[in-house]
């Protein structure tokens, strides 16, 4: 029943029972032609040694006679000698040569091949002595043995294609008996375990309880089919879990079939654009229709990184179509979570989270910031009004100081020039008295225009001082008003602003060192210069040089390449480090209510980066002076304006 059925079935096996009978066939072929081989090679060496033997029994036997009869010249006898060897089997030719190599007799047909050969000599005794008489040549065929040979390798061949043949047919049957329909019902039990249906153990029929191979495949099977339940079970139970906390999030969760372009969409998903759970059909399509044709084309390139490896997340952020015609932003996040055996993705998850609040406080957000901004520009113009306003006032108040300055510089050689110029009028009104009355000697009208003369001279002096009095002064308030960019020379333009600031050093007792070589020139607002050398010795002079009896201030420069560095020192009183970094805050000072208005370094920093874009640093200790480095371009960039 087995074996017919194997047989009715045998289409439906499978490879396997293919494969296994055409090994057998092929295995029992090559066996039976070896064997045949062998055989007919063993019995074709048995034949060629009969017919050898039979040969060397024709020497001996008809040696003796032959030679009797061909010596007494016996025709006849000899005749019916050789026709009795030629009966014998397998001979077909036989002669007799004279010992001249002349044919005596010969009977049969003689071949070219396919023969045995035999020769032998004839001897005739006579008088005891041995005379050759002559060659006999005897030709046996082996047609023969082949004929006999071919009879047999049929006979062999039919008889081993039977037995082959029921010999493989039995084990065929023997096989799919007791392996081949258990292999198939496990092949078909592990068909329906991938399917999914975990349904019943394996049972194969068979008749009592064996411990072989294929129980032990059905145990494995049977245990293997338990795990995956069990693992099924914890892994739906936890995906549930999972959905069931993504839904309380209120996220939307789809899972993408990455080969049959599939996308299960959760009713979440489907809530948030406003359908139901059943309005939109579970493919890619769906998505595409649905998403915004700009963020689209970003979204399906992410995609496609994700599906390379080349991005590990997926995450955009993307507008979504919702049922009423609506736009919802929404926050795409997802991960290829399964590949194929050539690493391709298969299987992506992802959720969708609704961020159209967040997108409505972010432009919110953005709305008060544009606000937000252009107060802050109105706040900054009007601080730079203000500061302008603080640095005019600044200006003007060094320029009232400067007034005072000079108006006192200016009282004494001016002073010098009216008393000398009185002492000449007197002088003068001694020799027109003395012209007049007659008593002017010669010595005493030379004596009389020597000093004149001297007294000239002191006017000249006092006027010319006068006059660079002025002069400075003209420089230092054209600059400081007009704020024109010009190239200048800047010890020039320093020694400027020292002159004026001459009398307020004078009385703080204050030497000034200025170490700036002649010839470095700038390109800048000379005004803001002279009132950063303005502010700083005045600040040391308010408080570096406060309680003290003198003191003393350096400025040195030099140009390295594009940049001017220049370097202010004094040896007052110094700044503690806790109060460096507020020296230069607005309205910040320890003179309050005592003449210092706190923005003379606050002037000069913003003058240094916003005017100069330059940078200032402070070095300074208590008790060690302070140190001012400036290090600005020779060149003050073209976008630098000045401060009105």
């Amino acid at each position: 029943m087995h074996a017919t059925g194997f047989w009715r079935n045998k289409s439906a096996d499978g490879s396997l029972g293919r494969r296994f009978a055409i090994l057998i066939l092929i295995f029992s072929s090559i066996v039976t032609l070896c064997s045949t081989l062998l055989e007919l090679g063993l019995d074709y060496r048995s034949d060629v040694r009969d017919i050898e033997a039979q040969l060397t029994q024709i020497r001996v036997s008809y040696s003796d006679s032959l030679a009797s009869s061909l010596w007494n010249t016996g025709a006849h006898d000899l005749q019916l000698q050789l026709q009795g060897i030629l009966r014998l089997p397998d001979v077909e030719y036989i002669e007799i040569r004279s010992e001249q190599g002349q044919a005596v007799a010969r009977f049969g047909a003689a071949h070219a091949s396919g023969v045995l050969r035999y020769e032998f000599p004839l001897h005739y005794t006579h008088r005891q002595q041995p005379v050759y008489l002559g060659l006999v040549r005897v030709e046996a065929s082996l047609a023969g043995v082949y004929r006999r040979l071919r009879e047999k390798v049929v006979v062999i061949l039919i008889t081993q294609t039977v037995k082959t043949f029921l010999v493989s047919l039995f084990i065929l049957a023997l096989f799919q008996m007791l392996v081949g329909r258990h292999l198939k019902k496990i092949a078909g039990y592990s068909d329906r375990l991938t399917a999914g249906q975990m349904d019943g153990a394996l049972t194969l029929e068979r008749e009592g309880a064996r411990n072989d191979e294929l129980q032990h495949v059905v145990a494995a099977l049977n245990a293997m089919r338990q795990r995956l339940n069990d693992s099924f079970s914890s892994l739906q139970e936890s995906e549930s879990r999972w959905k069931f906390a993504l839904e309380g999030t209120g996220d939307g969760v789809w899972d993408f079939n990455v080969v049959s372009g599939d996308v299960l969409y959760s009713k979440r998903w489907k809530e948030m654009l406003g359908y139901a759970e059943d309005e939109l059909p579970n493919h890619l399509a769906t998505y595409q229709r649905l998403a915004h044709p700009d963020d689209l084309r970003k979204a399906m390139v992410l995609l496609e990184e994700n599906f390379s490896g080349r991005e590990k997340f997926y995450a955009i952020e993307q507008r979504m179509l919702c049922k009423d015609g609506s736009w919802k932003w929404v926050m795409a996040r997802g991960m290829v979570v399964a590949h194929d055996e050539q690493g391709r993705a298969t299987r992506m998850i992802g959720t969708h989270v609704d961020i159209s609040e967040r997108k409505r406080a972010e432009a919110a957000m953005l709305e008060m910031n544009e606000q937000l901004e252009t107060r802050v520009d109105e706040r900054t113009r009007e601080l730079r009004q203000a500061m302008e306003q603080i640095v005019e006032s600044e200006k003007l108040a060094s320029l009232g100081s400067l007034v005072a300055g000079v108006s006192h510089e200016l009282n004494t050689p001016i002073g010098n020039m009216v008393l000398t110029a009185s002492v000449l009028v007197d002088k003068l009104s001694d020799l027109a008295g003395a012209t007049g009355s007659g008593g002017l000697t010669r010595s005493g009208l030379a004596h009389g225009l020597e000093e004149c003369r001297r007294g000239s001279e002191i006017i000249l002096r006092n006027g010319q001082r006068a006059s660079e009095l002025i002069e400075s002064f003209k420089r230092v308030s054209i600059d400081q008003t007009s704020q024109r960019r010009r190239r200048f020379d800047l010890r020039v333009t320093v020694q400027d602003s020292l002159n004026a600031l001459a009398p307020i050093t004078r009385r703080a007792n204050a030497t000034v060192d200025l170490q700036i070589p002649d010839g470095i020139e700038m390109d800048s607002y000379p005004g803001h210069l002279e009132q950063i050398i303005n502010n700083i010795v005045m600040n040391s002079v308010t408080h570096g040089f406060d309680g003290r009896d003198s003191g003393h201030i350096a400025i040195a420069a030099e140009r390295r390449g594009d940049t001017i560095e220049l370097v202010y020192s004094d040896d007052g009183q110094g700044i503690a480090p806790e109060l460096q970094n507020k020296v230069f805050e607005p309205f910040y000072t320890t003179k309050l209510g005592q003449g210092g208005s706190g923005l003379g370094l606050s002037i000069v920093l913003n003058l240094v980066l916003a005017i100069f874009k330059g940078r200032l640093r402070l070095e300074s200790a208590p008790g060690q002076g302070l140190r001012l480095l400036f290090s600005l371009p020779a060149v003050t960039p073209s976008d630098a304006a000045p401060l009105a």
